[in-house]
């Protein structure tokens, strides 16, 4: 544990909105071996600041060792989400890749009220063992979960997405995104059939910064479609 570093409170890297004020917030989690700048350096941030209906940013750095020590939610709810909230905003986004994708997920299943919605961008969703038991039940409908531990993180999200693909758990948006040769895909597969056709952007491609870019730049497309309508 001693390699695996989680210092408190956690670093983060603010990006402002400098001629919109905006109630919106993105918190962006990084995947395995990324920090938060790989956010704007690969152009995410800027992509939506210059967007039609731009919002503010927050890229937090939470890597494996937040995991590790199972401190993720304590500390994306101390120190970044609580205080958004007391500032002043109103819808807070979790957008997650890889990893950061897990942590998102593990977050609304234990704090969706808190949230307006995920993107989740090739999410890590558990080892190979429990997509392929969703996968020989026939599909996350009728797999049956069991009472999974306090630890097992992992089947406590699947329970999560079952609850949600039924209707039972209410988050007001949820968007799942990934390459067609991403190693992952098999898992987000079964994901995005428990979504509605609209929530799910595929491209060919694999787990890579250029096909995550691709789908950052569909999923604003659609939301600046929703949220900022017959603006050129």
């Amino acid at each position: 544990m001693r390699l695996l570093p989680a210092p408190t409170p956690l670093r983060v890297c603010e990006y402002r909105c400098a001629n919109a004020p905006t109630r919106e917030l993105m918190v962006l989690l990084p995947g395995i071996g990324d920090v938060a700048e790989d956010y704007q350096s690969h152009g995410f941030v800027d992509a939506v600041l210059r967007s039609k209906a731009p919002a503010d940013l927050v890229a937090v750095d939470m890597h494996v060792g937040y995991y590790a020590r199972r401190t993720v939610l304590e500390r994306l709810r101390q120190d970044v989400i609580a205080p958004a909230r007391e500032a002043g905003y109103e819808k807070i986004w979790l957008v997650g890749i890889s990893l950061g994708g897990l942590g998102a997920s593990l977050y609304a299943a234990e704090h969706a009220a808190d949230l307006e919605g995920l993107v989740l961008l090739a999410p890590f969703l558990g080892d190979p063992r429990i997509v392929g038991e969703i996968a020989g039940a026939g599909g996350l409908d009728a797999w049956q979960p069991g009472e999974p531990t306090e630890d097992d993180y992992p089947r406590r999200l699947w329970q999560w997405a079952k609850r949600y693909s039924k209707g039972s758990e209410k988050l007001p948006a949820l968007f799942l995104g990934y390459g067609e040769g991403d190693r992952f895909a098999p898992a987000n597969r079964l994901l995005a059939q428990a979504l509605p056709v609209e929530c799910v952007l595929t491209v060919p491609g694999g787990h890579d910064w250029r096909t995550w870019q691709q789908l950052w730049h569909a999923f604003l497309g659609a939301r600046n479609r929703t949220l900022a309508p017959g603006v050129p």
